[in-house]
Order: structure tokens, then C-alpha cells, then sequence
């Protein structure tokens, strides 16, 4: 999951051979995903997020 901004910075991200990390869902071209895990995008200002050592908090 993540809001609209992260989902921008995502798009840019690129592994260790040059890939983009976000890729497009073969059978559903307008959603992402990453490592085949779907990515959920919400509104900017619908998540806030609380990393709690390793554990990350949606409210």
C-alpha cells in the first residue's frame, strides 16, 4: 500500500540490473505491482503511516 506521492517515487525505483521495480499487472494493465504483490494506491492524504521498529502501522 501506498499514497499517490510514494507511488512517484516507486515508478523510478530500479533493482540492481536496471528494472524497474513497479511493473504492470499482465492480465490488468492499470494496476501495478511489485514482485507480483499488488499495489494499492490511495489519496495522499488517506494514510499515514507509523514505522514502529520493524513493524510499519497504517492508520
Amino acid at each position: 500500500m501506498t499514497n499517490v506521492s510514494g507511488l512517484a517515487v516507486l515508478n523510478k525505483v530500479k533493482d540492481a540490473m536496471g528494472n524497474y521495480l513497479l511493473q504492470p499487472d499482465p492480465t490488468q494493465s492499470d494496476v501495478k505491482q511489485v514482485d507480483g504483490k499488488r499495489i494499492v494506491v490511495v489519496a495522499d492524504r488517506g494514510c499515514q503511516i507509523l514505522q514502529q521498529g520493524h513493524t510499519i502501522v497504517l492508520r
